[in-house]
């Protein structure tokens, strides 16, 4: 394999590392050419202040920005779309809707002989890069297809599109390479019409084992005192870190998420001296973070209805507590993660006493679990292999 794009959620340059970057990285560190195809980035999204989206990750990625890594070369870009606002679709047909989320501005044959030619491999993300799976396999019949659905759409999506888009994906892909057993299941039984098995193997999701073993200098935040930390990119339950932090003021509650917060959550934080909000962090960054507090935690509000997700498992988040020897204790996530030693809850009342447990036993053990199955080396080894054409 010479070439290779990954058709993902993610910018290159971003606080929101996934398991995509850590496969391109893999790729191009290999020689392999690596396009990291950032979707959807629709032109609306120059008005907009995220970390994600905003103007100038627009014009980067519609230039492009090349990355020398290893023995190969990462190409970050985007195809810029005609998709409106989410709350303005619901206002047009599906059909018309659909059309503006895969056209451009710009002739679609432009990028792909630009940036996509001789791609010998195309990996998906579960997202609205699902919408281009049909428009790929016109244009690439010879290339092998693959999906990498790390949260199956059909359970975590309320988008109408992207859950038609993962139908049409699950029928055109090659090679299905879920996160856990259980997402597998999950697509047997919602789709048992067009499930086909001899598609479908696990590669799980990771972490670099050895980031986590080492010692760093403490954050400032984490100095001498009991802490419970929070790193991820889904918004947290911003009420239950409140009564959290009210029960247990001996305890420093630190949320680190990219997320701006809304007025609510910022006057939240602002009562409590001891809960702290940080606006994300580099990837790099975070093993010193997660080996230097006293506690993870995982605190989803319910209305994202994870607590009965049946295809959600142990995550990254998971592996890098489980790395780090440190208690994990979790909100609103399925109660069946206990049994690989996670700490898991499902009222405000039992969280907060998981986490008044879990301080007093902070050099937390998983001996049941083989974290080093779990490391970003052979994983990434792997998922390439089946990559190959």
């Amino acid at each position: 394999m010479k070439k290779i794009c990954f058709v993902t959620y993610h910018n290159w340059e971003t606080k929101r590392h996934g398991g995509f970057h850590q496969f391109a990285q893999a790729a191009a560190q290999s020689g392999i050419e690596t396009v990291f195809f950032s979707f959807s980035r629709p032109y609306y999204i120059k008005w907009k202040h995220e970390e994600r989206l905003n103007k100038k990750v627009l014009d980067n990625l519609s230039v492009g920005v090349d990355y020398k890594i290893g023995k190969g070369k990462l190409h970050n870009v985007t195809w810029p779309t005609l998709a409106l606002p989410g709350v303005l679709r619901k206002f047009l047909p599906y059909k018309v809707n659909k059309f503006l989320m895969i056209h451009s501005l710009s002739s679609f044959e432009s990028f792909k002989t630009k940036w996509l030619h001789d791609t010998d491999c195309f990996v998906f993300e579960s997202c609205e890069a699902v919408l281009l799976v049909k428009i790929i396999k016109e244009k690439f019949p010879k290339s092998k297809i693959i999906y990498r659905p790390s949260d199956p759409l059909w359970e975590f999506s309320n988008d109408f599109f992207n859950i038609k888009g993962e139908y049409e994906m699950l029928q055109l892909a090659d090679r299905v390479i879920t996160v856990n057993e259980e997402s597998i299941e999950g697509y047997k039984h919602r789709f048992p019409e067009i499930f086909d098995e001899s598609k479908f193997i696990c590669i799980p999701n990771g972490v670099n084992v050895e980031d986590y073993k080492k010692s760093y200098e403490v954050p400032e935040p984490l100095i001498d005192c009991v802490s419970a930390c929070y790193i991820g990119s889904f918004l947290p339950d911003w009420e239950l870190l409140s009564l959290a932090a009210k029960a247990l003021p001996e305890i420093k509650f630190v949320i680190i998420t990219p997320h701006t917060l809304n007025e609510g959550a910022r006057q939240i934080v602002d009562s409590l001296d001891n809960l702290i909000y940080i606006d994300g962090i580099p990837s790099l960054e975070v093993p010193k973070w997660i080996t230097n507090c006293t506690v993870v935690i995982q605190p989803f509000p319910p209305k994202y209805g994870h607590l009965n997700k049946v295809s959600l498992g142990l995550t990254a988040k998971n592996y890098k507590a489980m790395a780090a020897n440190k208690p994990i204790v979790t909100y609103g996530v399925p109660i069946k993660l206990s049994k690989y030693g996670v700490i898991t809850t499902a009222t405000p009342d039992e969280f907060i006493d998981g986490v008044e447990t879990a301080v007093k036993h902070s050099d937390h053990q998983y001996p049941h679990f083989d974290i080093e199955s779990r490391n970003w080396g052979k994983l990434c080894a792997d998922f390439l292999a089946e990559c190959e054409v």
